[in-house]
């Protein structure tokens, strides 16, 4: 269900919460880069105390380089998948 469908949350459920108003044509960097603004833009995370205080947002070229780095160390492992 939770990959088909999904739940409006109410406030009492989540600190803060991240619109990311995507399509399917979005590229991985643009994804990455659209949740990275909203975490930066959540004061909780980036005022005194919080998880990301200090922390310098990065930018998109940095964000590029990242997502390149995994992606394309990214390895699909054989012999996983289980035959029903």
């Amino acid at each position: 269900m939770f990959l088909h469908d999904y739940e409006e949350l109410t406030p009492s459920e989540v600190d803060a919460s991240i619109d990311l108003e995507l399509s399917e044509d979005s590229e991985l960097e643009e994804m990455v880069a659209v949740a990275v603004d909203g975490l930066f833009k959540v004061k909780s995370l980036v005022g005194e105390g919080g998880a990301l205080e200090g922390v310098e947002k990065p930018d998109v070229a940095r964000i590029r380089e990242v997502v390149s780095d995994v992606v394309g160390g990214y390895q699909v492992r054989k012999g996983i998948v289980k035959e029903k």
